[in-house]
């Protein structure tokens, strides 16, 4: 079986590119040209691809993992996802090997792109948030201190310490499962900028608030399937306004709250009057942004309200030109 893909894939390469342009090899760099890496994936394994299944995590799910051809922007890419039925946990996007050959074509053995950005996802809108909030500088030196609670896979917390490497990241997971497939899936690593601790969020930011700690962020990213609920993120437990006011309490002045927000039966106007009736009560300002390709919202709560012009300079400061993107916009009901 492998003998017979590898000889598709040198047979292919042998074709005439002047027939076939689409499937030269970049000339800049030699890598192979991303439509043929969509090409081959599709030959050996269609669309889609499921590398692990049936994964019980602690409230009662099963999820699966998975590679899967799909479009970030404007660019055809293959994704890594955990998904939950019909649903996504997480969502990153595979970096291809430079050269094709017996040793990695197979796509369960390559790396996320921690460089890349996920505009199929509500992951990129929640870092967007962080920018223009005015709550972290729009900085490669940016120093903030984060707490994001609701690992999933790591996409979040391992794109802001590649790409930003001052910013001081401590993880809550409640689930060890989920840990451990964000090592395994998501190429999860920790070190002295980033911490991951197995426990409970709600405790923690209560201990946190007790305790004075202060962060410049706390991105809330809590998911979990729970009958007549309407809300599938956040949790309902971190809808209660004591989690709202030690969240309150544990940001500095500037500092920004940022939530992944899923409703159920897509109820989404009876989820955000809730939030905002919940978290009105420990902050003076809330804001919901649509997302750019994705059913979810994201709602950011500070005390002050966003500076001007941010956005501007974030799309630029994030190319997002290069995906033909721009920042999302903001929901009404």
């Amino acid at each position: 079986m492998l003998f017979n893909w590898l000889f598709i894939i040198h047979s292919i390469l042998r074709v005439s590119t002047e027939a076939y342009p689409y499937l030269s090899r970049n000339e800049n760099n030699g890598t192979m040209d991303q439509d043929l890496l969509i090409k081959l994936f599709k030959e050996k394994y269609g669309s889609k691809r499921v590398l692990e299944h049936s994964i019980r995590i602690m409230d009662g799910r099963y999820v699966y993992i998975s590679d899967e051809v799909g479009k970030n922007a404007n660019q055809s890419v293959i994704f890594r996802k955990i998904g939950v039925g019909y649903r996504r946990l997480t969502t990153a996007i595979l970096k291809p090997p430079k050269k094709l050959s017996e040793d990695n074509i197979d796509t369960s053995k390559w790396q996320v792109d921690k460089e890349a950005l996920t505009f199929d996802s509500y992951a990129t809108t929640m870092i967007e948030e962080m920018f223009i909030s005015g709550a972290v500088e729009i900085s490669k030196q940016a120093s903030a201190k984060l707490l994001l609670i609701g690992l999933g896979g790591g996409y979040i917390s391992t794109y802001l310490h590649h790409n930003f490497p001052q910013m001081d990241i401590t993880s809550i997971e409640l689930d060890p499962q989920m840990v451990e497939i964000a090592k395994r899936w998501f190429n999860l690593e920790q070190g002295e900028k980033h911490h991951v601790f197995i426990t409970d969020g709600v405790k923690f930011a209560k201990r946190a608030a007790t305790n004075g700690t202060t962060y410049d962020v706390i991105l809330l990213d809590a998911s979990a399937d729970v009958p007549k609920s309407l809300f599938i993120a956040p949790v309902e437990v971190f809808v209660t306004t004591d989690v709202a006011k030690n969240f309150g309490k544990l940001l500095n002045e500037k500092g920004a709250l940022i939530i992944n927000i899923l409703c159920a039966h897509n109820s989404y106007d009876r989820c955000v009057k809730e939030l905002h009736r919940i978290y009105g009560t420990a902050f003076k300002f809330c804001t919901f942004k649509k997302l750019h390709n994705s059913s979810n919202l994201v709602m950011t709560c500070t005390q002050k309200p966003a500076p001007s012009g941010l956005a501007t300079l974030y799309e630029n400061f994030a190319n997002y030109a290069k995906y033909n993107a721009r920042v999302s916009e903001k929901w009404s009901e």
